[in-house]
């Protein structure tokens, strides 16, 4: 990187390299620190950049949240589809209590570890945030991939016991998790 001219004129030219009055008369004049958020990140201005802030994650209870209305999509947009792809599975698909029941996991993955504040705690809601998204994606992509196989007077059903079953996996995998943060906040107080 080169420095740049003052505004007053060069008076000779080396190669690569402007020379102003102050470097002809031995004065060369300091280079200014690069100023703003862009210019403290690059690598070429700050030798000493710590790669761990770079690694780890700055806002995971944002990136939860997304992952939980990401997964939200696919819940309730997979009956829609079907009852759109197959009509006559419309009757049993476009029920308000089968299309709502569909949002009751996220909504209460949300409602249990959105909340706390603890950094510890929104690595595990981005966790269960995660699992809950990839359930719904195993759940809903068969589904998605042929959903003129699905049939039958059941298949309301189906989709309240999906629903079901997730929630009761979050509401496991939040007593299992909040535990664990229990027990590691009780080891490192050093209780009895």
């Amino acid at each position: 990187m080169g420095v740049t001219p003052r505004p007053d004129a060069p008076i000779r030219q080396l190669p690569g390299r402007a020379m102003s009055a102050g470097h002809a008369a031995g004065r060369p004049w300091k280079r200014r620190r690069p100023r703003g958020r862009g210019a403290r990140m690059r690598p070429t201005c700050q030798a000493e950049i710590d790669l761990s802030k770079q690694i780890a994650m700055e806002h995971p209870r944002r990136y939860a949240a997304a992952l939980l209305a990401t997964g939200l999509v696919p819940a309730v947009g997979t009956p829609l589809y079907s009852a759109y792809a197959a009509p006559y599975l419309s009757g049993y698909l476009l029920h308000s209590a089968v299309l709502s029941l569909q949002a009751v996991p996220f909504i209460v993955c949300a409602a249990i570890w959105l909340s706390w504040r603890a950094r510890a705690a929104s690595i595990e809601a981005l966790t269960l945030a995660g699992l809950a998204f990839a359930a719904a994606l195993v759940l809903c992509l068969p589904v998605i991939w042929r959903p003129e196989r699905q049939g039958g007077d059941m298949v309301g059903l189906w989709y309240v016991l999906i629903s079901m079953a997730m929630t009761g996996g979050v509401l496991i995998a939040s007593a299992i998790a909040g535990l664990a943060l229990w027990m590691r906040r009780r080891s490192l107080r050093g209780a009895p």
